[in-house]
């Protein structure tokens, strides 16, 4: 019975595992994408997910023209692309992309639940889970095509309108520079995904999804927004009375040291409560070489440290020099750690996140929150 299921669906899947510079893609046939959800539903039961939580979606994009309007339903779920920034972005190494199929698979072990990735995928594709308090996504049912069986959502589709194929890295490079990939999505230059939305019909220039100018704000980060505030400021207000010393010709005074230490150690604490899963914030630092989350935290860490450093040299007495010293490398990794939360941003490609603006706001916010502590 599994062989004659397994021939059944041999169409939808490729003759061959992919060849060095190709990998596995998701092929959608918009012409015989229904809308039905059939998909959704399959690879919700498959996978064993919770109420509420999706790995692949249907959408609607509308356009067109009143005398001849465009609806077309549109299935997706995650591209498993060339550059994926969830991985790039992730501090912890939580992503590894087979070199062999080229999916992009979460290891829901080593998760911290920053919920970085939701924000750096322009496609929307990781989902955060409250309860495990970790991410969550597709990872084409890799199992299933390891056994040679088609992928849930391939099976279950009765126009067979998804299929798995192998695509070759260079030609999707080539796409992504064209910017052709799907009408309404994210531009693909930034992470190159691979799936392939086929077409006989004219696609209309203007077509959007339904729901594009609709506000549908997500969960609040309330810890993460405290966390920026309080270290800008405790930032902000080292370097000040820092720069402030030194025109009068005074050192700081110790008061001065241990507040901005008390708002830089209040957002070290914050920052904990932003995780879904605290106990292994340890881990953030792994992926230095790639995650600006990874820089920022390492840069506020030193920050910290040699604020305490420095502060006791300051209570002590110790020497000018030990306490210049370590004031100044508090001050540079502190400003390291503002311009790195700055580039948490500016990464992710969004409009309204360019790299003018995003680091005038940081660094103003710093420079206006650091001249308002005042020495008794």
């Amino acid at each position: 019975m599994r062989r004659a299921v397994s021939r059944r669906y041999a169409a939808l899947l490729p003759a061959q595992p992919p060849a060095p510079g190709e990998q596995y893609a998701f092929e959608v046939d918009l012409d015989a994408c229904s809308g039905c959800k059939a998909c959704v539903v399959a690879c919700h039961s498959l996978n064993g997910l919770d109420d509420g939580e999706s790995w692949r979606s249907v959408g609607l994009l509308l356009g067109g023209t009143d005398a001849a309007p465009v609806l077309q339903h549109v299935t997706y779920a995650c591209h498993h692309c060339i550059e994926p920034a969830c991985s790039i972005g992730c501090p912890v190494n939580a992503y590894e992309k087979d070199p062999a199929t080229g999916i992009v698979r979460h290891l829901d072990d080593q998760c911290i639940g920053c919920q970085y990735c939701t924000l750096a995928c322009p496609y929307d594709v990781p989902r955060y889970h409250a309860g495990k308090g970790i991410v969550r996504k597709c990872d084409m049912c890799a199992t299933r095509l390891q056994a040679g069986e088609a992928p849930a959502c391939v099976q279950a589709c009765p126009n067979e309108a998804i299929r798995i194929r192998t695509v070759n890295v260079e030609h999707v490079r080539r796409d992504a520079e064209a910017n052709v990939f799907l009408p309404g999505a994210a531009p693909p230059h930034q992470t190159l995904p691979t799936t392939l939305y086929q077409t006989a019909r004219p696609q209309p220039a203007n077509l959007l999804p339904a729901d594009y100018h609709d506000v549908n704000p997500l969960h609040g980060h309330p810890a993460l927004a405290a966390m920026l505030v309080l270290m800008q400021g405790a930032v902000g207000a080292f370097v000040f009375r820092l720069l402030l010393a030194a025109r009068l010709g005074e050192g700081p005074t110790p008061f001065s040291a241990a507040l901005a230490l008390a708002l830089g150690l209040l957002g070290i604490g914050a920052s904990l409560f932003h995780l879904g899963r605290p106990q292994f914030a340890f881990r953030a630092i792994l992926n230095l070489r790639r995650s600006w989350l990874s820089r920022e935290i390492l840069a506020f860490v030193l920050f910290a440290f040699f604020a305490v450093l420095h502060a006791v040299a300051l209570f002590c007495g110790a020497p000018s020099p030990v306490a210049t010293a370590t004031g100044v490398a508090a001050a540079v990794g502190g400003v390291a750690a503002v311009a790195c939360s700055a580039m948490i941003y500016v990464f992710v490609g969004r409009a309204q996140w360019g790299f003018t603006s995003v680091f005038a706001k940081f660094f103003l916010t710093a420079a206006w929150l650091g001249t308002m502590p005042k020495d008794p």
